[in-house]
């Protein structure tokens, strides 16, 4: 089975580079530019050269308000940040950085993935339903992201 990634998102929540998680503010950007950037940071906040599971081409998203993964996300690429030109990054990413060096501070510390559309899962799913990729087990909770089997493939 192939394997997907489950990322929580708090869609009311606002950060201080934009609404990241709001999923109207990813499709606005998918419509205008084609794809947008999401921003991942990984367990440990640790960003290696190269994402371990780069093969990953589909999404699921984990409302933390609803309880419930409501989304499903196709993907393009996944990459550490600090491969993204910063011109790049303002162009795709939902939010903005006010400038270069408040983009290299937090280029060390994410990975971003390139979203280019967003299904509504109807019937919303639990995360129990997902078994995580390495062992088999049902998810009970995720914190940055769960590496799954692929559900709906």
């Amino acid at each position: 089975m192939a394997k997907a990634i489950l990322i929580p998102v708090n869609p009311w929540r606002e950060f201080r580079t934009g609404p990241h998680g709001n999923i109207a503010a990813y499709r606005e950007k998918i419509n205008e530019q084609g794809a947008a950037f999401w921003q991942l940071i990984p367990p440990g906040n640790w960003v290696a050269a190269e994402f371990p599971h780069s093969e990953i081409r589909v999404g699921y998203l984990y409302d933390r308000s609803s309880r419930r993964v409501r989304y499903k996300v196709a993907i393009s690429g996944i990459r550490p940040i600090s491969e993204v030109p910063f011109e790049e990054y303002q162009q795709y990413g939902v939010g903005r950085y006010e400038n270069q060096s408040e983009y290299d501070e937090d280029s060390e510390l994410f990975y971003v993935f390139t979203v280019t559309e967003i299904q509504e899962l109807d019937p919303p799913l639990s995360l129990s339903d997902f078994r995580k990729h390495n062992t088999e087990d049902p998810v009970k909770l995720v914190r940055n992201y769960c590496i799954v089997e692929d559900l709906l493939a």
